[in-house]
């Protein structure tokens, strides 16, 4: 068995040295914008120079319209400057609305003047290579915007992106063998913790500090703080944050008079207003239904005042009754007020009639009439495949306890990203994490729509709620209340958040599909979360003396026989 172990490891390391090697290099933004610039803008015959007011005349020319924007529009108007106005694009458009204003055109030009003389010459050609940070992300196309800014404000530096070793194992085995990325993003506590006792995630606490970079909670949302801090040490810093709130379909409601919902609304008001907009055909069967997922147990814990583990993450508890009563609210809006789709109609409205897959194509389709998701989803809304779509957004409803209060508690998640401490790079990967600090990355991210900047201050601007380029998007102080009240996931150091996750998704959809009652899937995921904490102690000494110094000072244990004790 041992052998077995340590062979993988070692084909492991291998591979992930092989998988390093063959990820080829990126392009020199500089060369490559240079060489453009060089071989479209119009010059005196037989001159390699372009002057900053050639440089201007050339790009008036590209705005067809006169609105001062360069842009598909002027392309359609005279299709002989449709390849300029592309490539000019690719190169400037750092907001990624695909619309070219002078200020950015002058940007790139500023850029790849090198010797700063207003003037474009084969001289501005870089002399070294920039230095390479890897960054191992995500393949979202919001990262090209986030990619150039960086390279633009860095000019000797250049971020490549490796979307293909992402993962915790990959991670932690490309950088323990010395071939891992300079930085990597994290999703979760879980994560952030793996990353930390793996030894390769460089603590930033004293180098942010010394920098004047604040990291505390009214400086960073503080339901973030699972994904970048631990045991009071900063370890990441965070590039997005985003807690649920409710999409509604604008459309949808006009054609049925129904109300738009108010952000005091109720579940009890979200319910009825979902059973009103719920269609079904002469058959039956639900063709539109009033509220799609995700199916957010998450949120329902939260709402329902439950918790995942004891106050000390020694133990889980979610067989206990408000959890329970959680899972059942969840379970009787597919089953008995029949609003949300189960999991099998999920899948089967997914697959009919070229809808799509995924919850986000479904709602696109028009097929929900309400949804519960976040700000991120205008990532995928705001492309031509959704240009029809009248959206709004409203605050989660509160739900009605038994006491007579409402609960309206949200929980917040992002992602953020760790300097790898074996990397190659560590002193230049720093100027990354300074990167998502400032105002130009924080105001990238709320134009992109990538849910909400990290730092709290960028969020309160008017540039943030009115984006000029999509003003039809009136809601995004849903998004910032949302936030404001969000509260962090619980994390047990003393378990695999990604084993209890995947225990969690397999119950639930138990659930979802009905055959599994809402009680019998949270006692069972008690039982097998409490083994798992119970292996996981029997196979790491450190981890196991921290929990039992938490035993003895009186929190309760995962096992309820000593017998059971690792």
């Amino acid at each position: 068995m041992k052998l077995w172990f340590f062979t993988s490891i070692v084909l492991l390391i291998l591979l992930s040295v092989v998988a390093v090697r063959w990820t080829p290099a990126t392009p020199d933004e500089r060369i490559e914008g240079l060489d453009m610039l060089l071989s479209v803008v119009p010059t005196a015959e037989g001159d390699a120079c372009i002057g900053l007011g050639e440089y201007e005349a050339w790009f008036d020319s590209l705005d067809v319209s006169g609105d001062g924007v360069a842009d598909a529009a002027d392309a359609s108007a005279d299709p002989r400057l449709a390849d300029a106005i592309a490539q000019l694009t690719d190169r400037a458009d750092l907001d990624g609305n695909r619309r070219i204003e002078w200020g950015e055109a002058e940007d790139l030009f500023r850029f790849l003047d090198r010797d700063g003389d207003d003037a474009l010459t084969p001289d501005d050609m870089p002399e070294e290579p920039p230095i390479e940070i890897v960054w191992c992300s995500d393949d979202n196309p919001v990262r090209r915007e986030q990619i150039r800014l960086f390279n633009r404000l860095h000019p000797g530096y250049r971020i490549r992106l490796d979307p293909q070793n992402v993962g915790v194992e990959k991670v932690v085995v490309q950088s323990l063998a010395g071939v891992g990325p300079d930085i990597f993003d994290c999703y979760t506590g879980y994560q952030l913790s793996a990353y930390v006792r793996a030894g390769i995630a460089l603590d930033l606490t004293d180098l942010l500090a010394s920098a004047g970079l604040d990291m505390g909670p009214e400086t960073i949302w503080p339901s973030l703080q699972p994904i970048y801090l631990l045991d009071d040490r900063v370890y990441a810093h965070p590039m997005n944050a985003g807690s649920p709130a409710v999409w509604f379909n604008k459309r949808l409601f006009d054609e049925a008079g129904e109300p738009y919902p108010e952000p005091d609304w109720t579940w009890d008001d979200c319910i009825a207003t979902a059973q009103r907009l719920t269609v079904r055909n002469e058959r039956g069967q639900v063709t539109q239904y009033g509220l799609l997922g995700p199916w957010d147990w998450k949120l329902a814990l939260f709402q329902h005042g439950a918790r995942v583990y004891n106050e000390e993450m020694t133990r889980c508890i979610l067989d206990a009754p408000e959890a329970i009563a959680a899972i059942q609210f969840m379970y009787d809006l597919i089953f008995k007020h029949n609003v949300m789709p189960s999991l099998q109609a999920e899948t089967a409205m997914a697959s009919a009639g070229g809808w799509g897959t995924g919850m986000l194509a479904l709602f696109g389709a028009e097929r929900g009439a309400m949804a519960i998701g976040g700000r991120w989803w205008l990532c995928i809304y705001r492309i031509e495949e959704y240009a029809a779509l009248r959206l709004g957004a409203v605050e989660v409803p509160g739900l009605e306890l038994p006491d007579g209060s409402v609960s309206r508690r949200v929980y917040g998640y992002g992602r953020s990203t760790v300097v790898n401490s074996q990397g190659k790079r560590v002193d230049d990967a720093l100027l990354f994490i300074r990167y998502l600090h400032g105002q130009p990355y924080n105001e990238l991210v709320n134009r992109q729509a990538d849910a909400l900047a990290p730092v709290i201050e960028y969020n309160y601007t008017d540039d943030f709620l009115h984006n000029p380029d999509y003003p039809e998007e009136d809601y995004n102080d849903v998004w910032r209340s949302s936030m404001a009240a969000a509260e962090p996931e619980e994390v047990s150091p003393y378990v695999n958040g990604q084993v209890v996750e995947r225990f969690l998704t397999v119950q639930m959809d138990m659930v979802r599909s009905d055959i599994k009652s809402p009680a019998d899937a949270m006692r069972d995921c008690t039982r097998r979360i409490n083994d798992e904490i119970i292996d996981t102690l029997r196979h790491d000494p450190e981890l196991y003396a921290r929990y039992m110094e938490a035993v003895a000072a009186g929190a309760q244990p995962a096992w309820d026989d000593p017998e059971d004790a690792p």
